[in-house]
């Protein structure tokens, strides 16, 4: 049901996979072509996941449950129908460069979200990375007089952490899409929050977390974010 499954594998490296696509990623192959998780891994410890290329998922577009210090880096992910990345469990991993992308309105309907849910959704990993991400939504398309929305980059938070101390939030970018005509518009990159984080705190003399140096923005009709461009609670530095 999965694209790809890796289970109690350390060390595991997924490298340049084109995941969801009916030839070497240029051709979609349909919706929900993969009908469960795009890369699922499970506990495999410092695993490498780089350079995929994921769409057409029924869930999530990588998941990893739960593992330490993995480092997801570099994927590319489009019309996924849960969060883009999903992480639950397991500290210190790295999500770094991944593109969440929705897609471009056609003559005939509006693009698809990039993620159905979450862009990124993190629950439970303490001192998470995440750095240099872009959830952006998709672009009007369409020819002049049959065009359409482009896709959300997530329906829901572009961003989501939550019970993750000690986690950086660092140079991310949550970017509505291009393009206004006929009341037509780019997608959102948000339809819920830019980033949010919930019930962080650190324990004892640790930080909570660290949101700097991001960017939420839109333009022409779309919102970078639907709800608050950073949201964040309960997730002081612990004493």
């Amino acid at each position: 049901n999965n694209g790809i499954l890796a289970s109690n594998d350390a060390g595991l490296v997924i490298s340049g996979n084109y995941v969801g696509f009916a030839d070497a990623g240029v051709t979609p192959a349909g919706i929900n072509n993969i009908n469960g998780v795009g890369i699922d891994v499970i506990d495999s410890n410092s695993a490498l996941i780089t350079g995929n290329d994921v769409t057409q998922t029924a869930g999530d577009g990588i998941f990893v449950d739960p593992s330490n210090y993995v480092q997801i880096t570099y994927n590319a992910l489009t019309a996924i129908g849960g969060n883009g990345i999903d992480v639950a469990g397991g500290d210190g991993d790295n999500i770094a460069w991944n593109t969440i992308t929705g897609g471009n309105g056609t003559s005939r309907a509006d693009g698809v979200a990039g993620a159905a849910l979450d862009g990124i959704h993190v629950d439970n990993n303490d001192g998470v990375e995440i750095e240099h991400n872009t959830v952006q939504g998709g672009d009007v398309g369409g020819s002049f007089f049959h065009q359409h929305n482009g896709g959300a980059g997530a329906g829901g938070d572009g961003i989501f952490v939550t019970d993750s101390s000690q986690a950086r939030i660092n140079n991310n970018s949550i970017l509505g899409g291009g393009g206004f005509s006929f009341s037509k518009h780019g997608g959102n990159g948000a339809n819920g929050y830019g980033i949010r984080v919930t019930d962080s705190a650190g324990g004892w003399n640790q930080n909570g977390v660290y949101v700097g140096y991001n960017t939420i923005d839109g333009g022409n009709g779309t919102k970078g974010a639907g709800l608050d461009g950073i949201y964040v609670s309960d997730s002081a530095k612990g004493f």
